[in-house]
């Protein structure tokens, strides 16, 4: 069979052996159907799977806690010198601040004071021998008239140390406060509400201003050394004045016996004091990270008030909160797998503590858990790690 064309033209092949291959062509077709129930079935086991594990597993969150101290003062102090500020971690020993008590050191120096006089006193009746009663009455108006001038010192450099401190303190707040004004200028700045010569004009006073405090505070260190020595030497000066008087005080075996009990409560008085006051710098009990700092260099603070508060990083833990309907999947053959600030390497945790109490979630939480007001809690160990500290919330994998 051909096919004749309008004008008269044939075709070069016949039809018919082009036929079977057409429908060759047909049966190589893709089964279309096939492939659409293999990948609904593949789905469908996939799905199923997914399901399956996600039913298996508890997504939640948590926060690390560790045992929390908080330092106070236990009499008035002056914080000297301030190493430590907040986010800081310390090794056990680190010295935290430095801290001076002008009523606790002049507490102490006087209990020393007065021990070594008795000490003096005794030395001096048990080496000596006569009868000096003749000399008491003019000794005793010198000793009255070295008091007087004692006291008189003692006021002029209590004087001294205070106009030391006053103006040290002037100048710490006159600096704040030109430092506060060189932070707002620099932000109306930034809004074109001022000039860049005034931010810069604020700039060099500021400065100025710090370098006026820091010559003042070494001033003020300064003369509270000053003072000290000068008290040593007048305490001195004064038991060598006085010891011939005190020589004569005591002649009896029973007047040495009351020096004796007498030096015994004067010494565990100055031991007293010297536990009460404690030493000059404070250091970390153990290694911990400064949770919150109270004050700064130069403060004063009273008996009571806080200094600083810092948590352990030994004996960890993890306060995990989980939804009330979901609690029952956290059990003791659960593995729980911690993950710190978006990284993937996982932290193990055991559980120690079952969900036996609903609580309120906790602020810094309920970004994590939107949706949760209680929830019931956990209270997961974990060992030390680098990653995980006080404060730090982590999400929490129950497998």
């Amino acid at each position: 069979m051909k096919i004749s064309f309008r004008k008269g033209g044939e075709s070069q092949e016949p039809v018919s052996p082009a036929q079977p291959r057409m429908r060759e062509h047909k049966r190589r077709k893709t089964p279309v159907r096939k492939v659409v129930l293999t990948v609904l079935c593949v789905a469908i086991l996939v799905g199923g799977g997914i399901m399956l594990y996600n039913r298996n597993t508890l997504y939640t969150y948590g926060m690390v806690t560790g045992e929390t101290l908080e330092l106070t003062a236990d009499v008035p102090t002056e914080i000297q010198q301030l190493f430590v500020s907040k986010g800081d971690i310390v090794k056990k020993g680190d010295v935290l601040f430095t801290q001076y008590s002008v009523e606790g050191e002049k507490r102490v120096r006087q209990a020393e004071a007065a021990l070594e006089a008795k000490l003096s006193t005794y030395d001096l009746i048990a080496g000596e021998s006569g009868d000096q009663r003749d000399y008491a009455a003019p000794l005793q108006n010198k000793l009255r008239f070295l008091d007087l001038e004692q006291q008189g010192s003692a006021l002029a450099r209590e004087r001294m140390l205070s106009e030391a401190r006053f103006e040290a303190r002037r100048l710490k707040t006159l600096y704040e406060s030109k430092k506060e004004r060189h932070e707002n200028l620099e932000k109306l700045y930034r809004l074109d509400a001022t000039t860049l010569s005034q931010v810069r004009a604020a700039k060099t006073e500021k400065e100025l201003r710090y370098h006026e405090y820091i010559l003042a505070r070494d001033h003020y260190q300064h003369v509270v050394e000053s003072n000290r020595i000068a008290e040593a030497e007048a305490e001195k000066s004064y038991r060598a004045r006085s010891s011939t008087l005190n020589r004569s005080g005591i002649q009896e075996d029973s007047d040495v016996d009351d020096l004796l009990s007498e030096i015994e409560r004067a010494r565990a008085y100055r031991d007293h004091l010297r536990q009460l006051y404690g030493a000059a710098g404070f250091t970390a009990p153990f290694d911990a990270i400064i949770t919150d700092v109270k004050v700064s260099t130069g403060s004063l603070v009273g008996g009571g008030e806080p200094i600083l508060s810092f948590a352990s990083l030994n004996g960890l833990w993890v306060d995990v909160y989980v939804a009330p309907d979901k609690a029952w999947m956290l059990t003791d053959d659960k593995e729980i797998l911690l993950y710190v600030n978006g990284k993937r390497e996982s932290v193990a945790g055991t559980l120690t503590a079952m969900g036996n109490v609903e609580l309120r979630v906790p602020e810094v939480l309920r970004e994590k858990l939107p949706k949760l007001v209680s929830a019931v809690y956990f209270h997961v160990a974990v060992e030390n790690d680098e990653n995980l500290l006080p404060g730090n919330v982590v999400r929490v994998v129950v497998k």
